[in-house]
């Protein structure tokens, strides 16, 4: 029976950063409540006349979790080459988009996945690759500003899925 192929390496990489800071507070551990400043905000103070932002509010672009699972598999070939298969996916919990928390700037939990696939040739002299960034086409809050003078709220989108091709050559 002959072999057409041979998995000769995986690999896995695993994140899980959590983060709990919020204005006027310090970051905890899971598990630790946080402390808001000691100090009861007084009618005056600074902190009273920033458009919006009090203490306590989730820092902006700020998640509690984000977990990011990348395995990748290598498969050598009969003929020399190399095929790789690679997934990248990243889990990213709900967000506010600036410093007031803004309700409509608000981001839901994101699901991204970036497959791709590569065929390295003999010899390492070309490769081929294809694959994908936001395949599930996921549509979600980037960025967004709250202008309470003008009353107006506005924000910008992710980019739709997207698909490519790349020839690599060397020389």
């Amino acid at each position: 029976m002959t072999r057409n192929c041979l998995v000769s390496s995986a690999a896995m990489t695993i994140a899980l950063p959590w983060n709990s800071a919020a204005v006027g507070q310090q970051a905890t551990s899971p598990g630790e409540q946080s402390q808001a400043d000691s100090a009861p905000q007084q009618q005056g103070d600074a902190s009273m006349l920033d458009a919006g932002t009090t203490a306590g509010d989730r820092l902006p672009k700020t998640p509690h979790w984000k977990v990011n699972i990348s395995p990748r598999y290598t498969i050598d070939l009969d003929n020399g080459g190399q095929l790789i298969a690679n997934v990248d996916y990243t889990y990213t919990s709900a967000l506010f988009n600036n410093t007031e928390n803004t309700p409509e700037l608000r981001r839901d939990p994101v699901h991204l996945v970036n497959p791709s696939i590569i065929y390295r040739a003999p010899g390492n002299r070309w490769s081929l690759t294809a694959g994908g960034n936001n395949v599930a086409n996921q549509r979600y809050l980037t960025t967004g500003q709250f202008q309470p003078g003008g009353g107006l709220i506005y924000g910008t989108y992710s980019r739709p899925a997207e698909w490519n091709a790349k020839l690599g050559v060397t020389f």
